[in-house]
């Protein structure tokens, strides 16, 4: 077996434990220091309350009905819920996580979930 140099089996157990470590989101107050009033009137409050406010990547990476995105480290999911709107249903997306196996509080999910329909 060939010696991984780049530990990335460390890495990626670092990131799920500051990640996992985490028992709430930011909040309003992170979300927005990145996201417009309208923006943030587009997603349900739950991702909003899970924001960690690490970026806006949907609002310059100018979105077109169609395309694929993909969301690496989607947490709350405000960014993919942006993009799914920016995309439309003619697009895709798909997300990649590292600690997916934590889940989100059963609030975000059934708040996301009922706003997806």
């Amino acid at each position: 077996m060939a010696q991984d140099l780049m530990f990335q089996e460390e890495i990626k157990q670092a990131v799920r434990q500051a990640y996992g470590a985490i028992s709430s989101g930011g909040g309003e107050s992170v979300a927005r220091r990145r996201y417009s009033e309208q923006e943030l009137a587009e997603v349900p409050a739950g991702a909003v309350r899970w924001a960690l406010g690490v970026g806006n990547p949907v609002r310059y990476a100018l979105l077109r009905p169609g395309e694929a995105v993909l969301d690496v480290g989607s947490g709350g999911g405000i960014d993919t819920i942006l993009a799914v709107a920016r995309v439309g249903p003619g697009g895709r997306i798909c997300l990649a996580d590292l600690t997916v196996e934590g889940e989100l509080p059963p609030e975000v999910a059934n708040d996301q979930s009922a706003w997806a329909g």
